[in-house]
This record gives C-alpha cells, sequence and structure tokens, in this order.
C-alpha cells in the first residue's frame, strides 16, 4: 500500500480532496497527513497538483481507492502519467528567497509547484517529455535537499543536497 486516505472531501466541478496518512521513515516527513485535490475522471480518481509527500504519486496519475466509512484503506494506480515531481526542503532559513525564484522561473519554464511554506518543504512536477534546466546563483546560505520521486530514482541514488556557504 502506497498510502492511506483518511478523508474525502468534496470540491466543485468533480473535484476531491484525498488526504493521506503518511508513513514515517527516518523522521521524515513531520507531518501525518498530505491532503491532494483530484479530478473524478473515467477510470478513477487524477492527481491534480505534484505531492510534497506522497510516494509514488505524481500530477496526471489516475487512481482508484477502496473505502470504508469514508475512509480508503488502499490506492493503487489505474493509469501513469510519466510526470516526474522533484522534491526540494530547505535545511536550515536562509534560503527561502532563492528557492521562490528558482520556482516562479520553474512554472515559467511549464511546471506546476507545491509549496509548504511552514515546513520549507516544495515539489516540482516535470512534465512527460520534458527536460528543464535551471541554473540559478544562491545569494543566501542554507542546505537544501532534492530528490526524484519516480519509483526507483530516489532509491537509487537521484538525490543530493545543495549547501550555500556565505563568500
Amino acid at each position: 500500500m502506497s498510502g492511506r486516505v483518511r478523508k474525502q472531501v468534496g470540491l466543485p466541478g468533480g473535484r476531491r480532496s484525498l488526504s493521506f496518512s503518511l508513513a514515517v521513515e527516518d523522521g521524515w516527513p513531520s507531518v501525518g497527513l498530505e491532503c491532494l485535490p483530484f479530478d473524478t475522471v473515467p477510470g478513477g480518481l487524477k492527481l491534480l497538483v505534484p505531492p510534497l509527500f506522497v510516494k509514488k504519486l505524481s500530477v496526471g496519475d489516475v487512481i482508484t481507492v477502496r473505502a470504508r466509512r469514508e475512509r480508503v484503506s488502499s490506492w493503487k494506480h489505474t493509469q501513469r502519467s510519466r510526470h516526474s515531481t522533484i522534491w526540494i526542503a530547505e535545511l536550515g532559513r536562509g534560503i527561502t528567497r532563492a528557492i521562490k525564484r528558482a520556482l516562479k522561473r520553474l512554472r515559467e519554464l511549464g511546471c506546476s509547484t507545491s509549496t509548504s511554506k511552514d515546513l520549507g518543504v516544495y515539489a516540482v512536477d516535470v512534465p512527460p517529455g520534458q527536460t528543464v534546466t535551471l541554473v540559478y546563483t544562491f545569494d543566501q546560505p542554507g542546505t537544501l535537499l532534492y530528490g526524484c520521486h519516480v519509483p526507483g530514482h530516489y532509491a537509487a541514488g537521484m538525490r543530493g543536497t545543495i549547501t550555500v556557504t556565505a563568500k
């Protein structure tokens, strides 16, 4: 089971909000639930935004859920979108402005983003078949974690740390 939905909330236009219980590994994530919006489509529910924490799920993926008394006990893919999600976690404060500028530029390049400012966590969706290159100069010290969330990529080493030091 990749996640568990704790409640479903109706939204306008056939949209639903699903709250996923999160499995904490090595103290991460620092929250127990993530709420994500979905559209109801033939074959299931289609994810609308990049997830900040839910693994193996990307924008455009269609899933089905099993529920009892509005509690979903499991979910599975009926269609994968081939989108890629990249996570960025801010370790310590000081580089928030730089991240905001980078996210703005990524949106200009056609990516969608999700943000939890309170937790210093960001997700970037890269559409299928797209390559996005962003060259950025950080102007404040801090540390970032980044990683790919395509199944198997993070575990295979598609992750790293960026440490920005003062001049």
